[in-house]
């Protein structure tokens, strides 16, 4: 007994280390965890709130950017596997040169690029050309007014002839980027 009586004190503390331990620290974490959890939900009530009163507004926005989004779609090619997007654009850009007067030398697709951000496929393809230059001008204005978009990323062209009343021949390299949107 006088030797509890002795350690007195330092039993004291050890009880009042178990006690901070084992009952004040859970209740402190506990109310940390409680105000944690009540600041989430008073934000989701306040976004929830705010959601119901600009309800209408919200409907006109989502309407809005649906309408942008179905704009931009329709510029965009719909998905197809890669070898018959290559066949089936080749094809009808080939004719297209042909229709023009415009002889294709050389054709290159070029790796299809993945685009994330967007949901798109990026496809890319060069022809070496030659022909008359004011035949070269219509096919760029055919290529610009398409349903689709053609984007004309480099046309580099060299003039070969050119004499006082005809603007001559040309040659050179054109550049396509062709968007298709990604696999649903």
């Amino acid at each position: 007994m006088e030797s509890i009586k002795q350690y007195a004190l330092a039993l004291s503390f050890i009880a009042l280390l178990i006690l901070v331990k084992f009952v004040v620290v859970p209740v402190y974490q506990w109310q940390q965890e409680t105000i944690s959890s009540n600041d989430s939900l008073e934000l989701r009530l306040t976004k929830s709130s705010y959601a119901l009163n600009n309800k209408d507004e919200m409907k006109a926005a989502l309407a809005k950017t649906s309408e942008k989004l179905s704009k931009i779609k329709s510029v965009l090619f719909n998905y197809q596997t890669k070898s018959k997007f290559q066949l089936a654009q080749q094809k009808k850009l080939e004719l297209l040169f042909e229709r023009h007067n415009i002889d294709i030398s050389k054709v290159t697709w070029q790796l299809a690029v993945p685009l994330p951000t967007w949901q798109i496929i990026r496809y890319e393809v060069r022809f070496d050309i030659q022909g008359q230059v004011a035949d070269l001008q219509k096919l760029q204005v055919t290529l610009d007014s398409q349903s689709k978009w053609y984007n004309n990323d480099n046309f580099n062209f060299r003039l070969d002839t050119r004499r006082d009343n005809n603007l001559g021949k040309a040659s050179g390299r054109l550049s396509l980027k062709l968007y298709m949107q990604e696999k649903p």
